[in-house]
């Protein structure tokens, strides 16, 4: 990191924002609930400033884009996470149409169920995706709800 960048956590605004994701966090590293290590605010992304400019400020990141990880935890999704991003977009490009991403998209984002957060909705995703008996049920609900569409798009065209 430049030095320019490592003044800005010392910046009273970050340690408040850094404070308050803390807090939210129970004190706790979100990945494995480690509370004895150093803890550090992880931005799950970075952003450019609205006008196109260098990088936000730490400060000027939503709550959403923060989380508590400890040490370990967070040295491992620095390194890892271009990895596993580059991965994914492989086999969503390989696997999905466009309208299948908006439709995964939705669901992550908790699109009809707009009380819980989205890493609550995509948890029970990935939950329900390692469980065979769940993933036979939603592929029958889905094949059900396609020959309900299907049969409605052939009545109109009627």
């Amino acid at each position: 990191m430049r030095e320019d960048q490592r003044k800005k956590y010392l910046d009273p605004r970050w340690q408040k924002k850094r404070l308050e994701i803390l807090s939210r966090d129970d004190f706790k590293c979100q990945a494995c609930n480690d509370s004895k290590s150093t803890l550090h605010v992880h931005h799950r992304l970075y952003l450019n400033k609205p006008d196109g400019g260098q990088w936000r400020d730490p400060w000027e990141y939503a709550d959403s884009a923060l989380v508590t990880l400890c040490d370990k935890c967070h040295a491992y999704e620095t390194e890892m996470m271009p990895t596993v991003i580059h991965d994914f977009i492989l086999v969503v490009k390989e696997h999905l149409l466009a309208d299948d991403i908006h439709d995964l998209t939705g669901a992550i984002l908790g699109r009809g169920f707009p009380d819980l957060p989205a890493g609550v909705v995509f948890a029970a995703v990935c939950h329900a995706l390692k469980d065979e008996g769940a993933q036979l049920r939603l592929i029958e609900d889905y094949v059900a709800s396609r020959r309900v569409c299907d049969a409605k798009e052939a009545s109109a065209g009627t």
